[in-house]
């Protein structure tokens, strides 16, 4: 299978109109987001003013960014590849 193929593929298999683009729920975004938080704190004290900055790489339909906005302070970047698979939202 050649690259336009697999593309075409991964097209199918993740249609821009389904609530997420990839697997995993809500639920699982915010358990890792809480890890992640958790390990943080072990390692570091950060100032409760200490604001997040989250890179969120292959962004999808913002299912999972849009989750990491409602459980966090600070800025999220979030970016995807394909662009018929973006959905812009309000800041």
């Amino acid at each position: 299978m050649n690259e336009p193929e697999q593309l075409n593929f991964i097209y199918e298999l993740f249609d821009p109109s389904l609530p997420r683009l990839g697997p995993g729920d809500a639920a699982s975004t915010t358990r890792a987001l809480r890890t992640i938080l958790a390990n943080r704190k072990q390692r570091e004290d950060p100032s409760p003013s200490t604001q997040l900055r989250i890179l969120d790489l292959g962004s999808g339909n913002g299912a999972q960014t849009m989750q990491l906005a409602k459980h966090t302070r600070g800025t999220i970047l979030a970016l995807e590849r394909f662009q018929s698979t973006c959905s812009v939202y309000p800041a």
